[in-house]
């Protein structure tokens, strides 16, 4: 279940789905309105700095970013938009996507971080916050930059791990 969004019996739906397929990692409730079976503690980081939270399970912070670039002639509707910080070229979403992994993920790490999920890959309707335009015909962020900045968080996490 996403943020609550028709919650309801998550640790017996959880327990279920781990009967069903053991070898995944699951997260019954990403993001609010946590119950016990989840295999993560699973955080939803928007507008505000990571706050690591005390856990016996792995932290993730299972959606984070979600800034937002719109190309018109790509999206679903002209007439709305939303996103979580807003750009007028690739070049300026991709530092923004750098600063938040380097100067806020990164640090964290040292703190039990486990990793992040970037909110989201293509952009959905009136959400233009995705890495592809809606009809994934426009990626809207520096390809090499962003091999840059995963390889700068992995070899940063395996530090943290060994």
């Amino acid at each position: 279940f996403n943020e609550g969004w028709g919650q309801f019996e998550s640790d017996r739906i959880c327990r279920h789905l781990k009967q069903l397929d053991a070898t995944r990692i699951w997260d019954a409730t990403s993001g609010w309105f946590k119950q016990t079976e989840s295999d993560v503690l699973s955080l939803h980081v928007y507008f505000h700095p990571i706050i690591m939270e005390e856990s016996e399970k792995p932290v993730m912070v299972s959606e984070c970013g979600g800034y937002s670039l719109k190309f018109e002639e790509h999206s679903y509707s002209v007439h709305s938009t939303y996103g979580y910080g807003f750009f007028d070229d690739s070049e300026a979403l991709t530092d923004a996507i750098r600063k938040f992994y380097l100067g806020e993920v990164l640090p964290e790490f040292e703190n039990g971080l486990n990793g992040t999920i970037y909110t989201q890959l293509s952009d959905v309707e009136d959400e233009t916050n995705g890495f592809l335009t809606y009809d994934r015909k426009v990626l809207k962020v520096d390809a090499d930059e962003m091999r840059k900045i995963a390889d700068e968080l992995w070899s940063a996490f395996r530090k943290v791990c060994k």
